[in-house]
């Protein structure tokens, strides 16, 4: 084949359209060229997608690492908040103020408000591969030890008013965690 047979293959109309007195042919090459376009753009989609997925993710798990460490911090700061734990030596001699009550009261609050956003993100928003359901998983056993070891949240839970600030989801998840 020449150059010249080529060119007039490419050229040949494979159907005609009259639109508005104009008579518009569509060529193999134009079909083509739409198709071959059709796919980058689909690809380049399916790309962002991921991307923004991936990006999601490391920013929850970022997100909530730092959430932990804010407890952390609590702890080294105020080491008499270790008394909401059932086990730990600090409960035997907690100080039955109210303001140490309501210090320990406004922790365990930060720590209800973690694990709502950890599940949030981990059943609602990120689609869960291996590694999220690892993550998870190690999630719901630091959730089960909190409520299992710190009557105060188990107490905290049953009220009202704590009830009323999460939603009817969150509520039942956390009953389900204290076994």
């Amino acid at each position: 084949m020449t150059d010249g047979t080529v060119k007039n293959i490419l050229q040949i109309p494979l159907f005609c359209v009259r639109y508005g007195g104009y008579l518009i042919m569509l060529t193999v090459f134009s079909i083509i060229l739409s198709t071959i376009s059709l796919l980058v753009s689909l690809y380049v989609a399916y790309l962002a997608w991921k991307f923004n997925d991936l990006s999601t993710k490391r920013a929850s798990r970022e997100f909530h690492a730092k959430m932990l460490f804010d407890i952390d911090k609590q702890l080294v700061a105020y080491p008499e908040l270790w008394a909401i734990y059932d086990y730990h030596g600090i409960s035997k001699n907690k100080d039955k103020s109210l303001v140490a009550g309501a210090k320990r009261e406004a922790f365990i609050y930060q720590h209800l408000n973690m694990f709502d956003a950890v599940r949030d993100s981990y059943v609602n928003i990120i689609s869960q591969n291996d590694v999220d359901a690892e993550y998870w998983h190690a999630w719901e056993l630091y959730i089960k030890q909190f409520f299992r070891e710190s009557m105060e949240a188990r107490n905290l839970l049953k009220e009202k008013r704590t009830q009323e600030v999460y939603s009817e989801g969150t509520i039942n998840y956390f009953t389900n965690m204290m076994g």
